[in-house]
């Protein structure tokens, strides 16, 4: 079947749903995935397609849950909680990191990047990037 995924029943997009697609494309800035209906059922919704679901996977929970649910209070509430979990970890980041001066800062995300990219091990990267630190550290006290 077209629209069988783990995780929804397989079922047609009944109206307002192919509008709410085509809003959510519009608000996101992106092209409309192609929609599929059951030439039998002419009065039918749009097939929720492999395409269509992951569509509305590339736009993120909130939105597919507003595509499928029609309810403006769980769009807002999970993007509410999704912003501020990403506001306190920012929060946090920013409180482990305010000791660092703009260099510091500069070689613990060079750090990262060469531990990310694999051209040394994770570890080799941190032991670097604390090696260059208190490097730096003994020139600006000297």
């Amino acid at each position: 079947s077209p629209c069988s995924t783990w995780w929804v029943p397989c079922r047609r997009l009944r109206p307002p749903y192919a509008q709410r697609v085509s809003a959510a494309a519009a608000w996101f800035g992106v092209e409309p995935p192609a929609l599929t209906y059951d030439p039998e059922d002419v009065d039918g919704g749009p097939l929720l397609t492999e395409e269509l679901v992951d569509w509305m996977k590339s736009l993120g929970r909130p939105a597919m849950r507003w595509i499928l649910g029609g309810k403006p209070e769980g769009y807002t509430r999970d993007a509410a909680r999704a912003d501020r979990v990403n506001w306190l970890q920012e929060e946090r980041w920013a409180k482990a990191f305010s000791h660092l001066d703009k260099t510091e800062m500069r070689l613990l995300l060079q750090g990262v990047e060469r531990g990310q990219s694999g051209a040394v091990h994770f570890e080799a990267a941190s032991e670097e990037t604390r090696q260059a630190i208190l490097s730096h550290r003994s020139r600006m006290a000297a």
